[in-house]
């Protein structure tokens, strides 16, 4: 079994739709916490925010893993919002991310998973190291040294991601300024 931690990821996102850029990363471990893969990539053009974007590396984990595995998130929107009913997830013009939240919700369906058993698990992220052994992750387990390093981890890599599409401040401001 792996264990999986996500981060998704915003630059210039000041400037608008058009100068913005996202992406995400994807950390999997083994059992003795070596790790085994980690994909980047980049959400598609839909996706204009960074829980978004967080959202879209979930479901590319539900997408590849056959049964979904533990997973690690520092966006708590998205651990807060898996128990909310499916009309105010999909449904209406309200519903934010819903194009996102429906393959989520129907990816789970074929799993034959209960929303409510699925093991995602939210952190608190940008912390310094004194939060190892103290703070508490959503399921009442505290952070451990492991939980830290991989958060950093998967955030730094979906930075590296972004920064690899991404223009630079001068050129998104001379954008943003043309575009008005």
């Amino acid at each position: 079994t792996f264990k999986v931690y996500i981060d998704g990821s915003a630059m210039l996102a000041q400037y608008g739709p058009v100068v913005a850029r996202f992406g995400y990363a994807i950390a999997a471990f083994d059992d003795n916490d070596e790790l085994a893969a980690a994909p980047t990539g980049v959400p598609p053009a839909f996706v204009i925010t960074s829980g978004a974007t967080e959202l879209w590396a979930y479901r590319q984990v539900l997408k590849e893993w056959p049964q979904t595995p533990p997973t690690i998130t520092d966006y708590r929107g998205l651990v807060d919002r898996m128990v909310d009913e499916d009309h105010r997830l999909i449904g209406g013009h309200k519903a934010v991310d819903a194009r996102i939240w429906k393959d989520i919700l129907w990816t789970i369906d074929q799993q034959f998973e209960r929303r409510t058993q699925v093991p995602i698990t939210w952190m608190p992220s940008h912390e310094s190291t004194l939060a190892i052994g103290v703070v508490c992750k959503s399921n009442g387990q505290v952070v451990t040294a492991h939980d830290w390093r991989a958060n950093r981890l998967v955030d730094a890599l979906a930075k590296w991601e972004v920064r690899r599409w991404c223009l630079t401040e001068p050129e998104g401001k001379l954008i943003d300024t043309a575009a008005k």
